[in-house]
């Protein structure tokens, strides 16, 4: 089985804040005091929408990531960092992606790594627990892709 997941990371006043005016935005909280916004399908179109589908550098080395959800973030990012993460593993083979935005501006990557994603959560504050990453210290593989996390599939 697969794992798949695009989404936006961050504190979770400040997810909860970036979603307020996208309608199909769903929070996903985490532990750590974090909570996360699942990219859909739906939001995607959306942010597409409202931003358009000019090429975004932020995102731009992310296969497959709407343009659009790197100049969300841009706006969202306000004076705190948010990040996006995607991962892409299948039978064990598979990588991450991360790029963290505070101000408008990028402050962590773009990159892509094995540990991608651990980096933009150390970056939020998160200190994985004993024999644990930071990945499963918050609890990101409780669901296998981004529509489960957004409550989209059973």
């Amino acid at each position: 089985m697969g794992y798949s997941l695009e989404a936006v990371i961050g504190e979770e006043g400040a997810i909860r804040f970036a979603a307020r005016a996208r309608e199909h935005a769903v929070v996903a909280p985490l532990s750590h005091g974090l909570a996360m916004i699942p990219l859909t399908d739906r939001l995607c179109a959306e942010l597409e929408q409202r931003y358009g589908r000019e090429e975004d550098g932020a995102v731009s080395s992310i296969p497959g990531m709407v343009q659009a959800a790197g100049r969300w973030l841009r706006e969202a990012s306000g004076s705190v960092f948010l990040a996006i993460i995607a991962a892409e593993y299948h039978g064990g083979d598979g990588t991450q992606w991360a790029v963290g935005m505070e101000r408008g501006s990028i402050a962590l990557g773009p990159m892509e790594s094995g540990d991608a994603i651990n980096q933009a959560l150390r970056r939020l504050g998160v200190r994985a627990h004993p024999g644990a990453d930071e990945f499963d210290t918050v609890g990101l593989g409780r669901h296998r892709s981004t529509a489960r996390w957004a409550g989209e599939e059973p």
